[in-house]
């Protein structure tokens, strides 16, 4: 992923990108089973209303999501 990809994800998807891309880089260069995939993305789904109370959560608290 070049550092441009990277200041992309950031902007369109703001600091949550830096856990999507320290995950990613985990399985980047393998050839995953569909099962993988699926395991992979499993858990990272939110609702609308999840992200939210997560997101003034972490306002409340100070700390970067």
């Amino acid at each position: 992923m070049s550092g441009a990809e990277i200041a992309g994800l950031l902007i369109r998807f703001g600091p949550i990108a830096l856990d999507w891309i320290h995950e990613l880089s985990t399985i980047w260069s393998k050839q995953l089973t569909p099962e993988e995939v699926q395991e992979f993305v499993k858990g990272k789904r939110k609702s609308y209303d999840e992200y939210i109370a997560a997101e003034r959560a972490s306002r409340a608290t100070g700390a970067i999501t």
